[in-house]
């Protein structure tokens, strides 16, 4: 009879393999369809912006109710602190693996300047490979957050009726929807899901200190993403018009149901909040591209 330690060994195998069947099932199927498309980087969206800094300010200084609104902004200034806690031990690993004549010197942790200059360093030497792939979309990725973070401001400036302008902080005017909101049609994307990386999160080894502590901070900040979209889910479902109000009857949102929402609030009359749910979606799909990119190139190593 197998031991415990020959199970889990087994059942790793087992996950290991059918990891790279469906990384290699999508990347296949990707390369197929988007062989004549340019790689969506960020030149080619336009995003609303502000900083962390002021984005924090702005929470410290005019959020002061004790509701789940505030405490949804709360949780979003949170996840953009974890963001770049996560993307520095991607740089860090990153000065490891390919030297550090790529990466710039950076303090406690690196900031969106620095990772531009990161994925330049890149595109000069001409290294396509995986790590140019993944500084790009971590690139997309980290733009969509400060864009989430432009939005949920805006919003909360409506909703709240503050005696404070948007453009006190955004370092962007606002965009409208048919610029800030690119067709999904644009878009080349890779999935893996919540579950499968949370299994290789808890099962995988890895040689790098700093590889290890990027795939678990990752994994932290997938969990910090669906809780920030379940707490504005629970929001909308409390929203007086019906179609600014989630159809799904699940008691969590996962990435499938969030992306119907997103799909429905276009019946919504709330603007805002709509452009809201939709860049989330944005954000979320690449938070998953890169959680695949990060196995891709752990299995590469």
């Amino acid at each position: 009879m197998p031991n415990r330690e020959n199970t889990r060994s087994i059942c790793f195998y087992c996950l290991s393999v059918l990891l790279f069947l469906s990384l290699f099932g999508l990347e296949n199927a990707t390369s197929q369809v988007n062989q004549t498309n340019q790689f969506d980087h960020r030149d080619d969206f336009e995003m609303e912006s502000i900083s962390g800094g002021d984005f924090r300010d702005y929470v410290s200084t005019h959020i002061v109710e004790d509701d789940a609104w505030a405490y949804s902004m709360h949780t979003l200034g949170n996840f953009h602190n974890h963001m770049h806690e996560m993307m520095s031990e991607i740089a860090r690993y990153a000065q490891e693996d390919l030297g550090e004549d790529y990466v710039p010197q950076f303090d406690l942790r690196i900031s969106g300047g620095e990772w531009t200059t990161f994925r330049e360093n890149l595109e000069k030497n001409n290294l396509h490979s995986g790590w140019l792939e993944l500084v790009q979309i971590s690139e997309i990725m980290h733009d969509r957050v400060h864009h989430v973070m432009s939005k949920a401001l805006i919003y909360d400036t409506e909703i709240r009726d503050r005696d404070v302008q948007p453009d006190e902080y955004l370092r962007t005017a606002p965009l409208p929807p048919d610029i800030g909101i690119p067709s999904q049609e644009l878009l080349r994307l890779n999935f893996i899901s919540q579950d499968e990386f949370r299994e290789f999160t808890w099962n995988a080894e890895f040689e790098s200190d700093h590889l290890h502590a990027s795939i678990q901070k990752m994994a932290i900040f997938n969990h910090l993403l669906y809780d920030l979209l379940n707490q504005w889910a629970d929001i909308s479902s409390k929203h007086e018009t019906i179609e600014c109000r989630p159809e799904s009857d699940r008691f969590r949102m996962n990435s499938d149901s969030w992306t119907d929402f997103s799909n429905q609030i276009d019946r919504c009359d709330d603007s805002t909040l709509k452009e809201l749910v939709q860049i989330s979606e944005l954000m979320k799909n690449r938070i998953h591209h890169m959680m695949y990119k990060m196995v891709e190139i752990h299995q590469s190593s």
